[in-house]
């Protein structure tokens, strides 16, 4: 796709709106952590094969993924570790991940690694990486605490094996990126980082419901990592892989772990069409009927980001809400037929949920910018 083209029409936030979501399901996140166990999650540490954690670094206490350095008493051989979320890769997805540092970091660990861990987007499998192996090739979302001395902020981007491109379209293969300026909650508190990843297009990351950085089109790239067996081929796009999180000397817990994927069926006619799909899978539009008591409203509804205007039309009443990227409603309305509602200030800019619900039908859904 020609770099302008894909720049007017792919951005979310430049967007001044989303279609609606008309499909059955009123679930869109969907969490890769129960609270309960990691069946569903791989572990790697550096020097071991795949799922031999002998120091039991990766555990599950109080609901919570909790890396934990109780059984080390150093940090001899290095042992980095990535825990992944096994069952599939995802392409065009919002991950949000409520994390949580604590504790003090590992004797004899370096000191940049301090209050420094990080989820791993578009990576290679676990399975695939060498016994001494330092880093998947991937995309790391970095996360840091306030004993960090790694920029001003959380949420950076450090690229093994990887690369990005800036905004007007030259390669950026610095290791680390930095992150716009923000706070970082000081543990106790959880801080919760929310990525945008829209396949080999575009990727934003996000604090605390704010922007923070944006990156595009991000490849394969020489650089950092070692001792893999997976050539690393200059140049060729990451379209989809595995979400991983991180373990780096320092202690901390993931509380939250939800997707919503934004790959899918685009078939209007399927049961299982959803039209903030971005990425069309023809796969997914094989499902069974719905039901004819459970259809999604017939009518529009509209973002006007000049007026700050939600306008919705669809016969009857209904009720309107927004919720943040955390799941919290910032605002709620009703009304009947075609009405325009004054937003005003709901809040940060940012990208944010619009839910519809009329009796009896499928709730709808949009995403929208607001500035």
């Amino acid at each position: 796709m020609h770099r302008n083209a894909f720049f007017s029409s792919s951005l979310l936030c430049l967007a001044t709106f989303m279609p609606v979501l008309a499909g059955p399901d009123d679930t869109v996140w969907t969490p890769l952590f129960n609270g309960a166990d990691m069946k569903d999650w791989d572990i790697k540490v550096m020097g071991y094969p795949l799922n031999v954690d002998s120091k039991n670094t990766w555990r599950v206490t109080n609901g919570a993924i909790e890396v934990n350095y109780s059984n080390l008493t150093d940090w001899t051989g290095e042992p980095w570790s990535h825990a992944e979320y096994k069952v599939r890769p995802y392409s065009h997805y919002l991950l949000r991940v409520e994390y949580q540092f604590y504790g003090t970091q590992v004797p004899g660990a370096p000191a940049y690694a301090n209050e420094n861990s990080g989820i791993m987007l578009h990576s290679q499998k676990l399975s695939t990486m060498a016994v001494n192996q330092n880093w998947p090739i991937s995309l790391e979302n970095q996360l840091l605490g306030p004993k960090s001395g790694e920029g001003t902020g959380s949420s950076n981007l450090c690229t093994p094996g990887t690369a990005v491109h800036n905004a007007n379209g030259t390669l950026n293969n610095d290791h680390c990126i930095r992150a716009a300026a923000n706070t970082r909650t000081v543990a106790p508190l959880w801080t919760l980082s929310t990525s945008l990843v829209l396949g080999d297009s575009v990727i934003k990351q996000y604090i605390e419901g704010k922007l923070v950085l944006t990156y595009y089109k991000p490849v394969q790239y020489e650089g950092v990592v070692s001792n893999n067996t997976v050539k690393i081929v200059n140049n060729t796009p990451l379209t989809s892989g595995y979400i991983q999180l991180q373990s780096e000397s320092a202690p901390i817990r993931f509380r939250k772990v939800e997707l919503a994927n934004l790959e899918g069926c685009k078939t209007p006619a399927s049961p299982n069409y959803k039209s903030y799909y971005i990425k069309h899978d023809p796969a997914a539009c094989n499902a069974v009927s719905i039901g004819p008591d459970r259809k999604p409203p017939t009518g529009s509804l509209e973002f006007h980001s000049g007026e700050g205007a939600l306008v919705a039309d669809f016969a009857g009443d209904y009720g309107l809400e927004i919720r943040d990227l955390a799941g919290e409603r910032v605002w709620s309305g009703k009304g009947r037929g075609r009405q325009a509602f004054a937003l005003g200030s709901i809040g940060r800019p940012g990208l944010y949920f619009v839910i519809l619900r009329q009796a009896g039908q499928v709730p709808m859904r949009k995403a929208v910018c607001l500035p």
